[in-house]
């Protein structure tokens, strides 16, 4: 096989791979707003996150991310506000860096590597915001007796 055959197949494999099937939600947007994005939920998302781990296309690492000061700080808590109102993120975050590592010793085909996406840290401390609201509502709704699935 030559490297553009190679490259094709990795293509095909992953676009069927990251194939969503699954129908359109309908959103009730007249009841989408919510309080905003404060400094310490931003703090917080960003003194959970990992270091010494790869990065996206960005090439942002999270220490980088753990060295931003006070005044630069309002700076990201602005911009996160920006897109939870707007639904917008950034393009560069919705991109990511795909790598593939060898699960089998003789490899025939693409499902005998493991594939991994590498994306921005920015994004992963943003979702990470999200994240704790969504379960901080979670656990709100939740009956004290519920153990499984939390």
């Amino acid at each position: 096989l030559d490297r553009d055959d190679v490259i094709n197949a990795w293509k095909a494999y992953i676009s069927q791979l990251f194939n969503d099937i699954r129908q359109d939600v309908e959103v009730d947007e007249q009841n989408l707003e919510g309080p905003s994005i404060l400094k310490s939920e931003v703090l917080h998302a960003i003194s959970i996150g990992k270091v010494r781990k790869a990065v996206g296309p960005d090439e942002i690492p999270m220490e980088a991310i753990k060295l931003i000061e006070e005044d630069n700080l309002d700076l990201v808590v602005k911009l996160f506000n920006r897109i939870y109102e707007t639904g917008r993120l950034p393009e560069e975050w919705l991109k990511s860096t795909f790598v593939v590592i060898l699960k089998k010793q003789h490899p025939k085909a693409c499902n005998d590597y493991r594939l991994i996406s590498l994306m921005s840290h920015m994004l992963k401390t943003f979702l990470r915001v999200l994240h704790a609201r969504i379960r901080s509502k979670c656990e709100f709704d939740l009956d004290d007796a519920q153990f499984g699935f939390r």
